[in-house]
């Protein structure tokens, strides 16, 4: 029974005088609004991820520290939101063929699942946070102590060059937006199979070539959607540009080097001018 439907028989039944009257009404308001917000966004709602999901552990300074902050929940926030679940699951036909793990090869509506933990038995994984190194340190690696197959012998930990920091600092919205592909990428790691052992639902694939030919990473791919839908957000992209931006930034590896490729105005478009796409880890 549509909505409409149910309004016309409500009404032939509805008496019209005393309390009996004002009770329906009452209960008929609140069955309307119950309703109303289940066709706005009962099938819209996202599983949200964990927050705070990342503890800052090591840091230089306070300055540090809020800016560090700041990056993580805007990360968080991005990963949460409609706009990027849509962007990444507008890619299906794109990337028909993803790498997830263990030469696990999946779609994207399957990393969309994952990264928004709608796929049964999965869990994000609180995690410390350093930032190591110097301006120009920019390796970011997640990883664990202990044995991850043991339950309660191990845990994870996610730790972030100061390059990226600079980036997220930077008055400058593609750089900025590197930055936010970096920890997005990383985040997706932290997210595993298990209630119990460490078992990570998406991996990069290493240095073995995948068992099949892949179109993308799903790590890569989500960190290059989360990267785009803030620029769409920061109103630096044109949606109709979205998969062009994620083929510049790169889905089987981060083409880092187009960072600093773009000032403030210029199209974020593919030329021939850019640095070439950075090989995949297997190739290089």
């Amino acid at each position: 029974m549509n909505f409409s439907h149910f309004l016309a028989v409500f009404k032939t039944i509805l008496p019209r005088t005393g309390l009996y009257q004002q009770l329906l009404q009452k209960s008929f308001l609140a069955l309307s609004i119950s309703l109303l917000l289940f066709t706005l966004i009962g099938t819209k709602t996202l599983a949200l991820l964990p927050s705070p999901w990342i503890v800052i552990d090591g840091v230089s300074n306070h300055r540090e520290r809020e800016v560090a902050t700041a990056w993580i929940s805007e990360v968080q926030s991005i990963l949460n939101s409609k706009e990027f679940y849509e962007n990444l699951t507008s890619l299906d036909k794109t990337y028909p063929f993803v790498y997830l793990r263990d030469n696990i090869i999946g779609t994207v509506s399957d990393v969309a699942d994952i990264i928004t933990l709608r796929a049964p038995n999965l869990r994000a994984v609180r995690t410390p946070m350093a930032i190591v190194g110097g301006i120009d340190t920019d390796y970011a690696f997640g990883g664990w102590t202990g044995d991850p197959l043991h339950e309660g012998d191990s845990s994870t930990s996610l730790t972030i060059g100061r390059t990226h920091l600079k980036r997220y600092f930077s008055q400058n919205q593609v750089e900025k937006s590197c930055a936010i592909n970096t920890l997005a990428h990383e985040l997706s790691h932290l997210i595993v199979t298990d209630q119990k052992l460490i078992l990570h639902a998406l991996t990069d694939t290493g240095i073995t070539p995948p068992s099949r030919p892949i179109n993308a990473i799903a790590s890569y791919l989500i960190g290059t959607t989360a990267q785009c839908t803030w620029l769409e957000k920061a109103n630096r992209l044109e949606p109709k540009n979205f998969p062009e931006c994620v083929a510049i930034f790169g889905t089987l590896n981060f083409n880092s080097l187009r960072c600093n490729q773009f000032n403030n105005t210029s199209p974020l478009q593919l030329r021939p001018s850019l640095p070439p796409a950075a090989k995949p880890s297997w190739e290089r």
